[in-house]
């Protein structure tokens, strides 16, 4: 389970396995610039060592790029075999948390059944750009408060991962 902690000034993704947080801390860096909170985890039938799954943890938090996951992907298979599913959708979420990042995206959350996003340099171009995609007509709000932040109403039928990528996809070009 990954659980978010917020202090004064950062958020924590936390990797809580059975009661092995203090454990854990050790192994991670728990400095994220951009938090998304997944109940995905390396199930201790695929990894059984704390240490190496914590050390797997911390390889797909890093991940980057398309040809980093593949890597990172062939080292599981080598070592571990055919990662489940869940493996799988970690590797997915760090690729769309750094790729957020590196855009200026900065937070993301859930409220009230919407995703908010939050911009290190919020613009009148990000704003226009998403309320003018078709693909999220009608579901992009803006919020110019002292942390000014765009809400994406979510639809029950699609996934916040999807609609992230969506949203990313959306300000690339």
């Amino acid at each position: 389970m990954v659980l978010n902690v917020k202090t004064f000034n950062s958020s924590y993704d936390v990797i809580i396995e059975k009661g092995v947080l203090n454990k854990a801390s050790k192994y991670l860096n728990l400095n994220r610039k951009v938090l998304i909170v997944t109940d995905n985890n390396i199930p201790e039938s695929y990894i059984e060592s704390l240490p190496a799954r914590l050390q797997i943890y911390r390889r797909i938090a890093e991940i980057k790029t398309d040809e980093h996951a593949e890597d990172v992907m062939d080292e599981l298979i080598d070592r571990f075999g055919e990662p489940p599913v869940a493996v799988l959708g970690l590797i997915d979420i760090a690729l769309l948390r750094n790729r957020a990042s590196e855009m200026g995206i900065y937070e993301i959350n859930d409220k009230n059944g919407g995703m908010v996003i939050y911009f290190k340099e919020f613009s009148k171009e990000i704003a226009s750009k998403l309320m003018a995609a078709p693909e999220l007509k009608g579901r992009v709000m803006l919020s110019y408060s002292e942390k000014p932040y765009i809400t994406i109403r979510m639809k029950k039928e699609h996934d916040p991962l999807d609609t992230l990528k969506c949203v990313l996809d959306i300000l690339q070009y």
